[in-house]
């Protein structure tokens, strides 16, 4: 009978512990989906000048590699630029970092208040880490011919990426 009431205790404590990680979930769960539909759309009101002059060579979404015919997931624009092009910055903000970005080479993060953007493939940054930039300031130049530009809703680690072709203003 101790034995048994033993196991029984601590099947009771199981049950009250595993009872309890279930509310923790459930209310994450919740507490991400409301996050979710609030990122869904950056502020509305949202207007991003072109961070550099070019045509878009690749759009946000999925794409299937030309070569090896696998699907990747695009978080930005790749825009097709002369090799001299001027790569300024989208809006007012506040430069949160600039320097090697894995797979990008080199580039910014840009805080706007709201709503990040990363401008990347960069050769020479012309700011730095906690500078304050103007719309249409000089960031650098690109490293090669593409530059690559995204936009993020700050919004759990490294925010999460919206389309950012809608918020462009046109040429």
């Amino acid at each position: 009978r101790a034995t048994a009431r033993l196991l029984l205790a601590r099947d009771r404590a199981e049950v009250a512990l595993l009872a309890s990680e279930v509310d923790s979930l459930t209310s994450a769960a919740v507490r991400i989906a409301a996050d979710r539909a609030r990122a869904a759309a950056p502020p509305p009101d949202l207007r991003l000048i072109r961070p550099v002059a070019g045509t878009i060579a690749r759009r946000f979404g999925t794409l299937v590699h030309d070569d090896s015919r696998a699907v990747l997931a695009r978080r930005g624009l790749d825009f097709e630029v002369a090799r001299d092009a001027v790569v300024v910055a989208p809006a007012d903000g506040i430069v949160r970092y600039a320097g090697p970005i894995r797979g990008l080479d080199r580039g910014v993060v840009l805080d706007h208040g709201g709503v990040w953007t990363v401008v990347a493939k960069l050769d020479q940054l012309a700011v730095a880490t906690g500078d304050y930039v103007e719309a249409g300031q000089r960031l650098g130049g690109p490293e090669r011919w593409r530059v690559y530009f995204e936009v993020r809703v700050p919004l759990g680690p490294g925010g999460l990426p919206v389309d950012p072709e809608p918020y462009l203003l046109p040429k």
